[in-house]
């Protein structure tokens, strides 16, 4: 025969009223950069990100992200034509595309003739914008990838710029990972 065994009493119920810990912070309940920074484990420079991209609207979840990888790209940047200094390095470049190379006649950006119009025009009075990002293994600078068709300033926030980002910043961390480390 078995003989069930007491179950001890939880410590909430020896003492319910006993004072419980302040809940960890969470990033719902952040209003500052250095709150934001605390419930996500992450830099300051990111944190601020975080708020800029949320108050435009971004997804949480998405502005965090974006924060921590502007906050990596940051900490690698250089535009030096050869970075000497550097085993790794990335850079951003915005360039403006060459004007006789679209074809404005064909093009459309949206269905609505209102927005069209309007982006007709603006491309008529804005340059069109090419963004890449690159690295730097070292002896040369080697691109990861671009994208274009932006009117002026578009691209900021567009996400493209947050993903070409990314990836230069892999290929940094991939040649830092190569290095051999000194003892």
């Amino acid at each position: 025969m078995v003989i069930p065994r007491k179950r001890k009493a939880s410590r909430n119920r020896l003492r319910p009223f006993a004072k419980r810990t302040k809940p960890a912070a969470s990033l719902r309940n952040a209003r500052t950069a250095e709150d934001v920074a605390a419930a996500a484990h992450c830099k300051l420079g990111a944190a601020r990100e975080y708020l800029r991209l949320r108050g435009k609207g971004w997804r949480a979840a998405d502005a965090l992200r974006a924060g921590k990888i502007l906050q990596e790209f940051a900490e690698l940047e250089s535009y030096d034509e050869s970075p000497t200094d550097y085993h790794a390095a990335v850079r951003f470049l915005a360039q403006e595309m060459d004007a006789n190379s679209v074809d404005y006649a064909n093009a459309t950006y949206d269905c609505n003739p209102e927005t069209e119009a309007r982006n007709l025009d603006r491309v008529a009075s804005e340059p069109l914008t090419v963004i890449s990002a690159e690295y730097w293994d070292g002896s040369a600078w080697h691109s990861v990838g671009s994208t274009g068709g932006f009117i002026g300033e578009d691209w900021r926030d567009s996400g493209y710029d947050t993903e070409l980002m990314a990836e230069a910043v892999a290929a940094a961390q991939r040649v830092l990972d190569a290095i051999p480390e000194v003892v």
